[in-house]
């Protein structure tokens, strides 16, 4: 039940910046989906968050458009940093709100860094890789940093909704 309702979550979230957004020129500045899969991975102590992880970067990878599986390679490095982010360096007594910010921070340029690197392979390659990572690498991750943390505790309390729509489903 958990994977059907985070399906939906980031279904929900990507129709969100690509169907609402877009008309106010919107659907370029952040990652709704990015802030929401760091947020499960960095509250969330559950052992299938890997899974949550592929299941969101290819959901990313079908919307984009862009080479199949740069998302999910990206989410997995997404994943495995904020897990060595929170689950090695940063104490459970931490104060959570000032960890899920940082760490929402810190992994959009995980995901800038990592999908600039992809773009460079599928280059070397002689593959279609038409991004400009100068603006990717400026600009645009100014922009992204700035519109993540502003959406970081709306999509918070969205995942606190998900939760208990997720313990009321269980107790049926």
């Amino acid at each position: 039940m958990r994977y059907g309702i985070f399906i939906f979550m980031v279904l929900g979230l990507m129709a969100i910046q690509g169907g609402i957004l877009a008309p106010f020129g919107l659907s370029h500045f952040g990652n709704l989906a990015l802030v929401f899969v760091v947020m499960v991975l960095t509250i969330s102590d559950r052992s299938e968050n890997l899974y949550l992880a592929l299941i969101a970067g290819l959901l990313m990878d079908f919307a984009s458009g862009l080479l199949l599986g740069t998302f999910v390679v990206c989410m997995l490095a997404v994943f495995g940093f904020t897990y060595l982010f929170v689950k090695l360096f940063i104490q459970r007594t931490a104060d959570r709100k000032l960890v899920l910010l940082s760490s929402v921070l810190l992994n959009t340029i995980v995901l800038s860094l990592c999908f600039c690197a992809l773009e460079q392979l599928a280059a070397h390659f002689h593959l279609p890789a038409n991004t400009d990572w100068h603006n990717i690498l400026g600009r645009k991750l100014l922009l992204d940093l700035a519109a993540n943390a502003i959406l970081t505790y709306p999509i918070y309390w969205l995942y606190v909704f998900m939760e208990k729509l997720q313990y009321r489903f269980e107790r049926i």
